[in-house]
């Protein structure tokens, strides 16, 4: 496939139809706040885009929520409750979480485009 830019947007060229497939989809790290945390820790975001590896960037069942292919970058159970990290091909990404297996959730915000 090919990657590029168009109009913000990851693309793909799909190599069994010769379509396109765009993606906005990205992920992110938040900086550690914690005291004794290093600088550079403290101070930057860290975002992966698509990587145009795969198209897996987002599934929805009743069971999860899953961002990323077969490794998912980020796992969340049904009762928005627990999730758990990986390192993902979808987005050439490492774990973005330092825990070990799952961890709790606080806070789940969601944002879409709207066209």
């Amino acid at each position: 496939g090919r990657k590029g830019e168009k109009g913000g947007k990851e693309t793909k060229e799909d190599n069994d139809k010769g379509a396109k497939i765009e993606s906005n989809t990205i992920i992110f790290k938040v900086p550690n706040r914690k005291k004794g945390a290093k600088t550079k820790e403290r101070s930057r975001v860290l975002v992966w885009k698509w990587a145009g590896e795969n198209d897996c960037m987002l599934l929805l069942r009743e069971s999860s929520l899953t961002v990323g292919g077969s490794d998912p970058a980020i796992y969340v159970d049904k009762y928005l409750k627990n999730g758990s990290s990986g390192a993902s091909a979808t987005f050439k990404s490492p774990a973005l979480s330092t825990a070990e297996d799952e961890f709790v959730l606080h806070d789940v915000e969601a944002w879409g485009e709207v066209e």
